[in-house]
């Protein structure tokens, strides 16, 4: 859980992390929230990322006062695997270029609203996640926690470039081709 709970937070960057859990239960799962309290959160960067099993939630609805807001967000290039996105700040940011798969499930909240597929999100939203997909991110074996991209997945070269992001988790310098939605880059040999 990342709070400005007691004093301001400015210029925090998640990149390039594998969040997990092993616990599942349809939308109840375990936490990655965000969101400020008697304080606000500015220049939050959360970017090439995987999460699995994980209800990520950011949001100012928590704020003791409307002044303390999240500013200058941005959620791009992550994957949502078996995990629901919930958005609610106040101000404008950014997010696209993410995948998201969770089926049989909401994938996504958005201004209080619940979208169980993307296309009706972008039906509804159309300046948002103009470049995110849904679909099978088609990892190895997310299961045993091995959350690399096959060589048929469509999170390759579907990704903006993340400088931040090379080299990657194993080591390899990115992008090798096109960038990656994910946190290790797959690209083709031969």
């Amino acid at each position: 859980y990342l709070s400005a709970e007691w004093s301001y937070i400015r210029n925090v960057e998640v990149i390039g992390n594998v969040v997990w859990s092993d616990q599942y239960t349809g939308q109840s799962v375990t936490g990655f929230n965000i969101g400020p309290n008697v304080a606000d959160i500015t220049n939050l960067r959360i970017e090439g990322n995987t999460f699995y099993n994980v209800r990520t939630l950011v949001t100012d609805g928590y704020a003791q006062s409307p002044a303390f807001r999240i500013t200058g967000l941005k959620i791009n290039n992550n994957i949502f695997y078996n995990s629901l996105f919930q958005e609610g700040v106040v101000n404008d940011f950014e997010s696209d270029y993410n995948l998201f798969y969770n089926p049989g499930n909401d994938i996504i909240t958005w201004n209080g609203n619940w979208y169980g597929d993307l296309a009706t999100f972008k039906a509804q939203n159309p300046t948002a996640q103009q470049h995110s997909v849904q679909v099978d991110p088609k990892l190895f074996n997310p299961a045993a926690f091995d959350f690399r991209l096959t060589a048929t997945s469509p999170a390759i070269d579907r990704g903006m470039t993340i400088p931040e992001l090379s080299p990657d988790l194993t080591g390899t310098l990115r992008p090798q081709d096109g960038p990656d939605v994910d946190t290790i880059d797959q690209f083709d040999i031969g």
